[in-house]
């Protein structure tokens, strides 16, 4: 006997429960599978993470009536400044400096701070309102055919599932990908993200931080209070000697690495690590299949957008299977889900190649080049017109923008 759901959703990650709370809202019947177990006290333990989520993402959980259970938690980005190597990140006169005050009404602050084991408990705790979303955690997919207009799952608990449509929300190296036969390419970084959280002395003022240095990027995030989270890539080897020093040589080590003047620091919690490697996918869709997120593309974390690159593909996929469910159509027929590859991918590819051209420039220890660079986010912090267009860009409000990033419901 099989389990019959409109929408199978593969993967508990923040896209899946996201995606989950906008279709059952809109009266989709949803089923959510899930290797790890989804309770409240295991997705509220630190993992190092924190999301600088874009102006537009804001505005998309206001309207799913999300933010308000964030809000406590979050830190408003009111100021974004960007140095290159061997600059002081707190100088007053960075290369390039975003300052709240110069945009519009509406769109200010930037953009907020968000750890990851709020946001995902949060959203994991607004699952249990809906009679139609199903969980199905500790338990994954082994088997997936497709046939007679539907798609046929079978879970390692011996479940069967039948469904109109299944989207694979189970980030790099998808299951769902697989089955679908969705070829990927792409190529690994050679670098590590060492990922902790710190607490300082001094207030960070509500700034994000953003400095090159030849081995990559390393981000500063405020957090709530005299807290920052750090993002701090490094090549493999370096990264493997960083994770193995004591918790008094790795601050140390930090500190030299950043300059940062916020006084004395010590760490908040562990320190975590996680490779970088850039993924796409070869299609989006397949008969009765779409990808999500990290399911269809892996970018760099240096511009802090893999997370809101996620969630456009989540705004863009509800509103699309919403509005063919309302007339009728087959949700998970290739007609529908075109709509949504056709949408996704162009923004997708050029952010990958955008932040893989970004991190390649900086990170390297020609001078001839960083001093072009330098002198270029010098002419451009002078440039009001075009700090204004990549300010509007990073928080998503250039394009073809869904609904629901507009603080639209659909």
């Amino acid at each position: 006997m099989y389990k019959n759901t409109q929408v199978l959703i593969v993967g508990g990650s923040i896209n899946g429960l996201t995606l989950a709370i906008l279709l059952a809202q809109n009266g989709l019947d949803v089923t959510i599978i899930e290797p790890k177990k989804l309770t409240s006290r295991g997705l509220s333990s630190f993992d190092g993470r924190a999301y600088a989520l874009a102006l537009t993402t804001h505005k998309m959980f206001n309207a799913l009536n999300i933010w308000d259970g964030l809000k406590m938690n979050s830190e408003p980005i009111l100021d974004i400044k960007i140095d290159a190597p061997n600059d002081r990140v707190n100088k007053p006169n960075s290369l390039l400096h975003f300052n709240h005050l110069e945009m519009a009404e509406d769109e200010s602050p930037m953009g907020y701070i968000v750890e990851d084991r709020y946001l995902r408990k949060y959203l994991f705790s607004q699952l249990k309102s809906f009679k139609n979303i199903n969980i199905m955690d500790e338990s994954y997919i082994t088997e997936c055919e497709v046939n007679n207009g539907h798609a046929f799952s079978f879970s390692s608990t011996g479940e069967k599932i039948k469904s109109n449509l299944i989207i694979g929300c189970d980030g790099k190296n998808s299951v769902t990908a697989n089955f679908a036969n969705i070829n990927e390419f792409g190529w690994d970084y050679n670098q590590t993200s060492l990922v902790c959280a710190i607490d300082h002395e001094k207030p960070h003022n509500s700034c994000a931080y953003q400095l090159f240095k030849p081995s990559g990027p390393i981000a500063i995030l405020p957090l709530p209070g005299n807290r920052s989270s750090i993002v701090w890539t490094e090549d493999n080897k370096t990264a493997a000697f960083i994770t193995q020093l004591n918790k008094k040589d790795y601050i140390a080590n930090l500190d030299s690495k950043i300059n940062l003047d916020l006084g004395e620091i010590s760490l908040s919690g562990k320190q975590f690590s996680y490779p970088l490697i850039l993924t796409l996918r070869e299609h989006f869709i397949s008969d009765r299949i779409a990808l999500v997120g990290d399911s269809a593309h892996g970018i760099h974390p240096l511009a802090g957008q893999g997370l809101n690159l996620g969630l456009r593909d989540v705004a863009s996929i509800g509103e699309i299977i919403i509005n063919a469910h309302r007339r009728g159509e087959d949700i998970g027929s290739l007609a529908v889900l075109k709509r949504y590859e056709t949408w996704r991918r162009f923004e997708t590819s050029m952010m990958a190649a955008t932040t893989d051209i970004i991190n390649k420039t900086f990170s390297n220890n020609n001078m001839i080049l960083k001093t072009v660079t330098n002198l270029g986010l010098r002419f451009l912090n002078k440039n009001q017109f075009l700090k204004k267009h990549l300010i509007r860009e990073a928080a998503g409000l250039n394009g073809n923008i869904p609904k629901l990033l507009q603080g639209k419901l659909i």
